[in-house]
């Protein structure tokens, strides 16, 4: 997949994210949204489904050979995302100095405990 495609269906992923939660913040008990699809369509077209090991591999071996095959096409998608949620956050800094991004972060993973619950 070209840079390009990946970074428009990476935008089009957030962009989803973002209007999802905009309307279940209007309506959380609406059902009508389908939040899967983008996401694991984006794995399923980069994350290779067919791998090659030697036939006389061990099961180590054969774990070993299907993540080296796996882990471009992972550092490719984490390094977009990370890439245009920089672009974002830059944009964000720009125009709203007084709650920086990384004030945002901070009051996200203090809050992320509440995750569990």
């Amino acid at each position: 997949m070209k840079d390009s495609e990946l970074t428009r269906r990476v935008v089009g992923i957030l962009t989803q994210t973002y209007e999802w939660r905009r309307l279940l913040r209007e309506d959380p008990d609406r059902t009508d949204l389908g939040t899967e699809g983008a996401v694991a369509d984006l794995i399923y077209d980069m994350v290779p489904t067919r791998f090659e090991f030697d036939e006389d591999a061990t099961p180590a071996e054969v774990a070993q050979a299907m993540g080296d095959q796996i882990y471009p096409a992972i550092r490719e998608i984490a390094g977009t995302f990370a890439a245009v949620f920089a672009e974002l956050a830059e944009v964000h800094d720009r125009d709203d100095p007084e709650t920086t991004t990384t004030d945002v972060l901070q009051q996200l993973a203090v809050r992320a405990d509440d995750l569990d619950n």
